[in-house]
């Protein structure tokens, strides 16, 4: 295995910075974060002087590091280097070992064998806790007030009348997070038996809640944050927490399904029928079936546009989505509700709403509705 594939198994060298850090004997606790200046784990220091970014010309496909600390070495380099120094490796005569370290204590392979993505996960001192206890997410205690930055970004997915103010446009955007159970919080709480770790926000990476207050379960959103695999976290468990569930009535004449939170909200402020989303929680509609059925004789589906993404930590396509909408179509016998996104080459509704807002279509916006809701 060259380092190139090591960098596009590990998100450009990410899951060696973290896994390594961590181990180191100064390590004290803080958060591994991007683009910010950590404690170094290379020495014993009260000023952060150690950073992670992505390279300037290549970007996240390959993180640097920068060890501002230590001037007369000038610290600089990629991953391999960061393990090379911080374990005593001579990069230039044995930087075959470490390669093969990584491979082993990160992929879970040896030199002479194929990876597996997925297949393997690091080894840590807490990893047998981990598989055993459940995650919890400590949100509530942290929750802060909604700010204006905050109230825009969810504004722009969800339809408001036309001529409304920016300040119509956030009271509007408040009233339908508090309506679904979201909040912002300063920072959340990730606990597995006696090892708690706390993640903090930060101007440039707000962190947003999707409650579920029945179970204290929740959903934590960053959508501005630089790696992809930390957009979202959850504790969500499919049989008990569905999203806007309990806003559902006991029977409607229609009922939508859709693909994700966002969605959900921006069809509810923009259709108004009951909808829920199915996503990675919920993708196992049996459960849920017969409560649905006793709701609404007509059921469709609104997922996306586009089904298949690529799994930015493994490069493997995931069709989930394909695979739940053809098992609701073909198995359940639902109807496919999305034209209005092939029409417009839009992925998905929260999309299509931001896009119309943004261009004043609200035209289209009624005309789009209108079909919706005369749909038999």
């Amino acid at each position: 295995m060259d380092t190139k594939e090591i960098l596009s198994y590990t998100n450009g060298g990410w899951d060696i910075y973290e896994h390594y850090y961590r181990q180191s004997p100064f390590y004290k606790g803080t958060p591994f974060v991007l683009n910010k200046k950590m404690l170094s784990p290379f020495r014993q220091e009260s000023n952060p002087s150690f950073a992670v970014h992505p390279h300037r010309t290549r970007g996240t496909s390959e993180l640097w590091y920068n060890d501002f600390g230590d001037p007369e070495r000038n610290a600089t380099g990629n991953a391999f280097t960061f393990v090379a120094y911080m374990f005593g490796f001579d990069l230039k005569t044995e930087f075959k070992s470490v390669l093969a370290k990584i491979q082993l204590e990160i992929l879970g392979v040896a030199p002479d064998q194929e990876y597996v993505p997925g297949a393997f996960s690091p080894k840590t001192p807490d990893r047998p806790i981990k598989e055993k206890l459940p995650l919890i997410l400590e949100t509530v205690p942290y929750k802060r007030p909604w700010n204006n930055r905050d109230l825009l970004y969810f504004a722009q997915f969800l339809v408001c009348e036309p001529g409304y103010t920016v300040g119509r446009a956030k009271e509007h955007a408040e009233h339908w997070l508090n309506l679904y159970h979201a909040f912002p919080v300063t920072k959340y709480c990730s606990v597995l038996g006696t090892n708690r770790r706390y993640f903090p926000e930060y101007s440039e990476d707000p962190i947003y809640v999707f409650y579920f207050p029945r179970t204290n379960r929740a959903k934590i959103y960053r959508p501005f944050t630089i790696m992809a695999q930390n957009k979202w976290r959850s504790n969500v468990r499919g049989e008990e927490d569905v999203f806007g569930f309990d806003l559902l009535p006991k029977q409607c004449d229609k009922l939508f399904i859709k693909a994700g939170n966002k969605d959900t909200m921006a069809w509810a402020s923009w259709i108004g029928e009951p909808c829920f989303p199915l996503n990675s929680e919920t993708a196992n509609i049996d459960f849920i079936k017969p409560v649905i059925t006793s709701m609404s004789d007509s059921i469709y589906t609104v997922m996306n546009n586009d089904f298949e993404h690529i799994n930015r930590k493994t490069g493997l396509v995931d069709n989930t989505g394909l695979k739940v909408e053809t098992k609701l179509l073909n198995e359940h016998g639902y109807q496919p509700a999305n034209f209005f996104l092939k029409e417009h080459g839009i992925n998905d509704v929260a999309e299509f709403v931001r896009v119309m807002m943004r261009d004043k279509r609200y035209d289209v916006l009624e005309e789009t509705k209108l079909k919706i809701l005369k749909l038999k």
